[in-house]
């Protein structure tokens, strides 16, 4: 028997259909053709990367002898160079889905989904052995959001504060903020490296990074994607840094209706 995958649908759509325009067919089929259309070919990128991270690993089971040492560390930088590849590609997948519609706009209370998302990266320092103080301060405001959204958004900054305050003995990650005038403001302050603010104008850039990847981890996409979610939801998101003194960043968000 021959399934075919074809649509019945005589409907030629791709992402700028799925966010601008409405289908004359069931939200089921909206929502299914919408997700092929944004993972289709993010899934064509990252196929051949499972592939030769695959073949890595067998041949180092089975050839370690003959490859010696040298052909080992070949082995590991290609294995590695995939890797990081990988996770440029899904990067690049966070950031398309962050700027998709809002599907569910919920009343959120901000300091109990920030608690939650901090909660494994506090477990991650400690085993890390690192001295890491978490302040939440003054109470933060409730938020109207999509809620997966703001999971993301809250990591992204979370572990944009844990990552480049590594070296700081204590570190201290400090979230607080008022909400005023339809508004919920609030900030995630670390006392880490910090950066020129002249290069203020590219950190929400994508994949941008100003550090030696060798020493900090992550893509350089965290934060645009943090931008494009923030923006998405009518909202703004600004930094305050200088080097040696930590980063602040402030986010305004809806905390009520349109």
């Amino acid at each position: 028997m021959h399934l075919s995958l074809a649509s019945p649908y005589p409907v030629k759509y791709d992402r700028t259909n799925c966010e601008n325009e409405p289908l004359n067919f069931s939200a089921t089929m909206q929502a299914y053709v919408c997700a092929s259309a944004y993972h289709s070919p993010f899934h064509d990128l990252r196929a051949p990367l499972r592939t030769i991270e695959g073949y890595s690993d067998l041949l180092k089971e089975t050839y370690s002898q003959a490859l010696g040492k040298a052909g080992m560390y070949l082995l590991y930088s290609i294995k590695e160079s995939a890797s990081k590849q990988n996770e440029l590609v899904q990067g690049q997948l966070a950031y398309t889905r962050a700027g998709r519609k809002n599907r569910f706009l919920n009343a959120i209370p901000l300091e109990d989904a920030a608690r939650q998302e901090a909660k494994p990266l506090m477990e991650d320092a400690i085993r890390q052995g690192r001295n890491v103080q978490l302040l939440f301060v003054n109470g933060l405001p409730t938020v109207l959001v999509d809620k997966p959204a703001l999971k993301v958004l809250l990591n992204n900054l979370l572990s944009n504060a844990f990552n480049y305050s590594i070296h700081s003995d204590p570190a201290i990650i400090e979230i607080s903020g008022p909400q005023s005038n339809g508004f919920a403001q609030f900030y995630v302050r670390d006392n880490g490296i910090g950066f020129d603010m002249q290069n203020a104008a590219h950190i929400f850039g994508v994949f941008i990074r100003l550090v030696n990847e060798e020493q900090y981890e992550g893509t350089g996409i965290g934060l645009a994607i943090a931008k494009r979610i923030v923006e998405k939801h009518g909202g703004s998101i600004t930094v305050e840094s200088s080097p040696g003194a930590g980063s602040t960043f402030f986010v305004r968000l809806p905390n009520s209706a349109p």
